[in-house]
């Protein structure tokens, strides 16, 4: 059988150990109040990034619609657009040179009108040809 030999008695810690022990324990304390306060900016930044991407996809979105929007200027309806819009000024175009034809018409007319006021109105005038200028009523109240 085996020879039993008693454990050997543990010495009681001294009082710089124990102080070498209470300053590591310090130090993590330390370190562990720094690990807190990186976590609370690393969870701000986390955030903050959370933020951002979900201000890029909304901005994709917008991207998206505004991409789908040129699509449609640029489909057939978009054409259509255009074409009646194009319709509207080929007709209010027509519709301008009718006017000026009418009033082209009417400003013919009256200028036969005055035309004939005006021959009408010297139809019962007396004309004197090569007669000076002076003393001219005189000689023709003489000559009458």
């Amino acid at each position: 059988m085996g020879v039993y030999t008693p454990a050997t008695p543990t010495p009681l810690p001294s009082a710089d150990i124990l102080s070498s022990i209470l300053d590591r324990l310090n130090s993590v304390d330390m370190k562990l109040s720094h690990f807190d306060q990186i976590h609370q900016t690393v969870t701000g930044l986390v955030s903050r990034i959370d933020k951002i991407e979900q201000r890029i996809n909304n901005f994709k979105s917008r991207i998206k619609d505004l991409d789908k929007s040129c699509d449609f200027s640029d489909s057939p309806f978009g054409n259509l657009k255009k074409q009646t819009e194009d319709d509207s000024i080929l007709k209010s175009t027509n519709n301008l040179q009718s006017r000026k034809c009418s009033v082209d018409l009417n400003n013919s007319k009256l200028q036969a009108e005055i035309t004939d006021l005006k021959c009408r109105s010297m139809r019962k005038n007396v004309l004197f040809f090569q007669i000076p200028e002076e003393e001219c009523d005189r000689k023709i109240l003489d000559f009458i």
